[in-house]
């Protein structure tokens, strides 16, 4: 067989194999209230904490989702940061 003849019979043969292959969609990469049901609660949080010369900082938010059904979703959303930065050779915590 020469190349030409190769060539064709691999875009034949690989066509085949996927003639069956479909998509479904994009990928579900957090908690959809369709894929975790009604009647159900959600507590999450992503914790960042940042240590530099001048002090620290954190941030801690609170996400609190209740599903009421495959479709809908009540959610509350609760903020929290604590910093401590130094002043002029001193340190003062404060908090929000």
């Amino acid at each position: 067989m020469n190349i030409k003849m190769k060539n064709i019979l691999l875009v034949v043969m690989c066509t085949f194999a996927l003639i069956k292959i479909q998509a479904q969609g994009p990928p579900i990469t957090a908690d959809k209230p369709i894929m975790l049901g009604g009647n159900s609660v959600i507590i999450k949080t992503l914790t960042e904490i940042r240590n530099t010369d001048d002090g620290s900082f954190g941030r801690i938010p609170v996400m609190i989702h209740y599903l009421q059904s495959s479709n809908s979703l009540i959610a509350i959303h609760i903020p929290w940061t604590t910093y401590n930065f130094k002043v002029e050779g001193t340190e003062k915590m404060e908090e929000e």
